[in-house]
């Protein structure tokens, strides 16, 4: 057996790729979660389309929760690059992939395979969609003929190990077509963590920057005034969700997520000594604020979809606005936070 040291990273959500590179680093030094907080990320409210949807299309969009906003996420190349060794591994027809990956990690490198998760029994996504998924590989055990994984397999957004046969692993990669099969390796290099203070004030001020893009389905409302719009057509994002998959809550989760992250980027600052005690305790009690608000709003959206006997939608968020015109104090936040850091 060949198991490569990781703990899975389950603190805060960002996707099946990039919470197992944090993992990687995490391994290497627990300094690393700061990358956390120089992740870029942008509310988005997404609504119709005026005049370009047939009704049709406009049921089956809402039906799907395309109409719920979300935190539109993503993080450096160059940022990841400085902290991370990685080669792309090259793939053809006739590649043994369980040799492929085995060999990488007795080299000490962490796999990422491309696999259709619908072929993976167990996982929420067997026999019931596909999911053409980066699975992250950390070990392998030839005498059970299992490879060792980490992905939020059981439920989603929480990543955890678990184990697949080899032969399972092939039925699911052999499933999807050789010019998508992609394969990575993965390691820490000898970088020490620094601060990258230029990228988190691009970052900050792509949130205040309040813009609206469109294509023929969606009218994209982009960032913090965002929030807005959301109270503005809450029911109409809401009520129209019929089908409560894994998207609609990953969309509704990444709301408390996001300030989750800030709480924790002030946490580092005022550490690191970029922020005084001052603003940083008034920073730190706002961002707390927010992360309460969300949790509430997200905890009353998902209990209305869970319920069989749905009530008056009007009376059950009663108060569901008044939270949201408290979350609009981000943009307040934000502003100060950019201003202190010059």
């Amino acid at each position: 057996m060949v198991k490569l040291e990781i703990t899975p990273y389950n603190r805060n959500w960002l996707d099946c790729y990039l919470n197992n590179l944090i993992a990687i680093l995490m391994t290497r030094n627990a300094k690393y979660e700061q990358l956390i907080g120089y992740v870029s990320s942008r509310f988005e409210m997404p609504l119709p389309a005026a005049g370009k949807l047939t009704d049709e299309e406009y049921t089956g969009y809402r039906g799907a929760g395309a109409y719920l906003p979300h935190i539109r996420k993503g993080i450096s190349e160059a940022l990841l690059q400085r902290y991370l060794d990685s080669e792309e591994i090259a793939i053809t027809p006739d590649t043994d992939i369980i040799g492929t990956v085995k060999e990488l990690l007795r080299d000490g490198r962490y796999c990422f395979v491309r696999v259709n998760r619908y072929y993976y029994p167990g996982c929420y996504d067997y026999m019931t969609q596909r999911l053409i998924h980066p699975s992250f590989i950390y070990g392998y055990d030839d005498e059970a003929q299992k490879l060792l994984l980490i992905e939020d397999y059981i439920q989603v957004g929480r990543f955890e190990r678990y184990e697949i046969s080899y032969n399972d692993f092939l039925i699911a990669y052999r499933s999807i077509e050789p010019e998508e099969r992609f394969a990575l390796a993965v390691s820490a290099s000898e970088a020490e963590f620094e601060a990258p203070l230029e990228l988190l004030k691009a970052n900050i001020d792509a949130q205040l920057t309040d813009e609206e893009a469109s294509d023929d389905h969606f009218v994209y409302y982009k960032g913090v005034g965002g929030i807005r719009r959301f109270r503005e057509h809450f029911f109409e994002s809401i009520a129209g969700v019929t089908d409560v998959s894994t998207n609609v809550f990953n969309r509704v989760s990444t709301l408390v997520f996001y300030p989750d992250r800030n709480r924790m980027l002030i946490r580092d600052l005022r550490a690191a000594g970029l922020l005084d005690s001052g603003d940083g305790e008034q920073l730190a009690s706002g961002f707390d604020d927010l992360y309460r608000l969300w949790g509430g709003i997200r905890a009353k959206i998902l209990q209305y979809y869970m319920r069989d006997n749905k009530p008056d939608l009007h009376s059950y968020f009663a108060n569901v606005d008044a939270s949201l015109r408290e979350c609009e104090a981000e943009r307040e936040l934000l502003e100060r936070l950019r201003k202190k850091l010059g």
